[in-house]
């Protein structure tokens, strides 16, 4: 269950908002910087109507949130204590730790004051005796520090909006989750892009954690009102007998989803043929994942070319994919149960999506030869 799937259930009964919720659809923003964990960022787009939500497409990227920041003061602390005092604490697991709380505390502290104190006695010790750190840091020298990764973090939301052909403007809510985006520098950020104020009632922290027991009282039944469907990460799709890839299911299209397409056969009087379905966004068959094939038998014996065959995609709401292929003039039919599909860590859905565009570029340049990218 991911971030997007459980924070807009959340928002909406926190905001009390179910009838206009129910007497129009809103389109819905959603950033997430995860302040404690190592989770991805993935800000959604998703549209809310009649009494439900639709997600739309999602950017992510390795860990931009509250951890990395730590990071930073960290950095920003050795060099502090190897300037005053000479001392390299680089490998000091002890001296880390340390650094790595008071870290977190001035990020926390910094999101409503302008500076804070770092006090820890006994950092280390050099010829002259016992060292500690005493300094201040501001939220100036934070913003700084994080900077970079501010605008990582509009980058992929102008992707998840363009991914989406939706413009900022028409944008109705936006919601910050994660303690990260307390943080002056992000609020700022994403609404200068968007051009709307982030709810500021919906707490970022509780957010995922209220929206997850909602989400388990509606897979329990103990509640129904709240629906919300999600997206495939990556396109599906069959591989063709030259090697390539034939997509059925785009990436980011909305869940349950049904796609069809009608094949033929590549040799006269083929009574079999293969199916083998593919994850991914590449051109050619063997870049992308497989996940599962199996073989149509029957086939009316007829000339290459003669017969159609239709390959049928199902993905249900929870990604359960249902493949089937069928002779257009016999009937004869097979189909198999493909299990959780969708179930990819966003760093594979990004590197798969980098991966396509950059192999799209490369043979667009004058020369190109087909060479593996």
């Amino acid at each position: 269950m991911n971030g997007k799937r459980v924070t807009i259930p959340s928002y909406r009964v926190r905001k009390g908002d179910h009838v206009t919720l129910k007497q129009s659809s809103r389109e819905i923003f959603v950033v997430r910087r995860n302040m404690d964990t190592l989770d991805r960022q993935r800000p959604p787009w998703i549209e809310a109507g009649d009494g439900g939500f639709r997600g739309f497409p999602s950017r992510g990227d390795p860990p931009l949130g509250g951890d990395e920041f730590d990071q930073e003061i960290v950095r920003f602390l050795l060099n502090e204590i190897r300037e005053d005092s000479g001392l390299n604490l680089e490998e000091d697991r002890l001296a880390r730790h340390k650094l790595r709380i008071a870290a977190e505390r001035a990020k926390i502290e910094l999101s409503t004051r302008d500076e804070a104190s770092i006090e820890i006695p006994l950092i280390g010790s050099n010829i002259f005796g016992a060292c500690n750190l005493d300094t201040i840091i501001t939220r100036d020298d934070l913003e700084r520090m994080i900077r970079g990764f501010v605008r990582q973090t509009i980058r992929l939301t102008r992707g998840a909006l363009g991914d989406a052909s939706v413009r900022p403007e028409d944008v109705d809510h936006v919601l910050l989750v994660g303690g990260s985006t307390r943080m002056p520098i992000v609020r700022a950020a994403v609404m200068e892009l968007i051009g709307r104020e982030p709810e500021a009632d919906l707490d970022p922290d509780l957010a995922v954690a209220r929206g997850a027991a909602m989400e388990a009282a509606v897979l329990s039944g103990a509640a129904s009102e709240t629906v919300l469907v999600d997206v495939t990460p990556l396109g599906l799709g069959v591989q063709t007998a030259r090697e390539g890839l034939v997509r059925l299911s785009p990436r980011n299209t909305v869940l349950p989803a049904r796609a069809r397409a009608v094949f033929t056969t590549v040799s006269d009087n083929q009574r079999r043929a293969r199916v083998t379905v593919l994850q991914g966004e590449r051109p050619r068959a063997e870049d992308n994942v497989l996940i599962g094939s199996f073989d149509l038998d029957g086939i009316e014996p007829a000339r290459c070319g003669k017969p159609d065959i239709e390959v049928q995609f199902d993905v249900d709401v929870d990604g359960i994919l249902q493949v089937r292929a069928t002779d257009l003039t016999t009937t004869s039919s097979e189909m198999v149960t493909l299990e959780a599909p969708m179930s990819i860590d966003d760093d594979a859905v990004t590197e798969a999506v980098e991966q396509a565009r950059e192999a799209e570029l490369e043979r667009a340049l004058p020369g190109y030869g087909g060479a593996r990218s």
